[in-house]
């Protein structure tokens, strides 16, 4: 019997090895986890498979979305401004990170936000889709300087918003 148990430790011992490491083990009791409400043990779970593989985009999606569950907003735009600064993102995952980025800013009315995060993109595929929320600057129909008769002149911006001028520079 004393070497049944033996077996039995080194087995119990060599199983959580295993499990502790594997990414693949660890998405599937925090995919249980979800399924069950146990949010806070889905986090642990995830966490700890982004420690075995950082750079995996579609875990940090799956992390962002426990977080939005749990109504932690601030983590899941965390999360997702981390997708977004990720060089490994593929255009697909950047898109998603973006899209849903632009979807919180927009329901709590937050443009600057969205504009700002645009502007800080390089991919033009991105500032196509979403140029709707990229605030140009305008374009004056005449040069800047003085003058010493009366100009017309005439302020046009590209795309839907705005023009806010003074009269006192």
């Amino acid at each position: 019997t004393f070497v049944f148990m033996l077996l039995f430790a080194a087995g119990a011992v060599g199983w959580y090895i295993y499990s502790y490491n594997s990414e693949e083990y660890q998405v599937d009791r925090a995919t249980e986890y979800v399924a069950q409400g146990k949010y806070d043990q889905a986090i642990s779970c995830y966490n700890r498979a982004l420690e075995l593989d950082a750079e995996n985009i579609e875990l940090i999606f799956s992390l962002a979305d426990v977080y939005l569950l749990k109504n932690n907003k601030i983590e899941y735009e965390h999360l997702l401004r981390r997708i977004v600064k990720n060089s490994n993102a593929t255009s697909e995952q950047l898109d998603r990170a973006y899209g849903k980025l632009i979807a919180i800013y927009r329901d709590r009315g937050d443009y600057q936000t969205i504009n700002d995060l645009l502007l800080a993109c390089d991919n033009e595929a991105l500032l196509s889709a979403y140029q709707n929320y990229i605030a140009q600057a305008p374009e004056f129909s005449i040069n800047e300087g003085y003058y010493t008769s009366v100009q017309p002149l005439r302020l046009t911006a590209l795309g839907t918003g705005k023009i806010y001028y003074t009269l006192d520079g």
